[in-house]
Formats: C-alpha cells, structure tokens, sequence
C-alpha cells in the first residue's frame, strides 16, 4: 500500500512536490519541496520528526485505510522507518494543523511489530522565494528610494522588459 503526503506551498497555498529527502538518524527527515505553481517557484524546506508513540489504537481517531496513489510526476519517494524495529513504516493519516504544519500518523508495516507513532512535518525555511515575494522585495526597495533614484530604477526595468 503506497501513501503520499500532499504538502502545500506556504507562500501561494498550491501544491508542492518533493524533490529531495534526507534522512538524519531513524526517524528524523529534511523534504526539499517544489512548487507546483510555475508562477510562484517557491522552494522549501521541510522537517519531519518523531513526535510521540500512540499507546491504544483509539488514540488516533477514524483511521481510514483508503488508498491514495503516489502522483504522476513524483521525484523522490519519502519513507519513515519504524521507531520500534526499524523497518519501514506507512503512513496511515495526515492532519493539516497549519499552512505550515501536518501532523503524520504512522504503522509499522511488520506483520510483529505494527507499532504506532505520531510524527511531525513542519515548514523549516525557504531556499528560493515565490515570485510574490519577490516582487514584494522589489516593490519595498524602489518606494524606500530617493525619488531621482526611484525614477533611474523604474526606467531601467522598462528598458530591461523590451
């Protein structure tokens, strides 16, 4: 069974691929995610770490076993291993709390094991900003200008647009 973590961009709120993981240690993870919005391009950093092991199966609330089937297009497959035995582990649930923060449900995918955890991905820092912030920067820099400054600045990017 194959699950995939569907990440936001925090800048336009569009879906974003991973293109990079790195893995430090069992259960802490680094994503390099892509947005899909070629508008925007923001690049992000995500971090993944163990949170807390789910002592009952009621602790997780509605855990459905829906299938949901990697995308098209994907780069980089991200995997958990199990806290317990070190085996791999599937993701059973996300929780969006955040535009920068899920919450992962997770089962060991050993028939012995079939221990529970809870992990957490949260929004660590941009590599390449969005197109909207950019334009925001440029947009702050020329208004904060000298006005004979300003008006050199604004030429040179219309002659720059031809």
């Amino acid at each position: 069974m194959s699950r995939q973590i569907h990440i936001f961009c925090p800048e336009c709120g569009e879906r974003s691929t991973i293109s990079k993981v790195t893995y430090s240690g069992v259960t802490d993870a680094t994503l390099t995610c892509r947005c899909n919005n070629l508008d925007c391009g923001h690049i992000a950093v995500w971090e993944c770490d163990f949170a807390h092991t789910v002592k009952s199966p009621m602790q997780i609330f509605n855990v459905t076993e829906r299938q949901i089937a990697p995308g098209k297009n994907k780069i980089s497959q991200f995997v958990l291993s199990c806290t317990n035995c070190g085996r791999r582990a599937t993701i059973t649930k996300t929780a969006r709390v955040h535009d920068e923060s899920y919450i992962l449900y997770v089962r060991c995918s050993h028939a012995d094991c079939q221990h529970r955890f809870v992990s957490r991905l949260n929004f660590k820092n941009a590599v390449v900003p969005g197109a909207g912030v950019s334009g925001r920067l440029i947009q702050d820099i020329i208004k904060y200008l000298p006005a004979s400054e300003r008006q050199n600045v604004i030429d040179a990017l219309r002659e720059a647009g031809r």
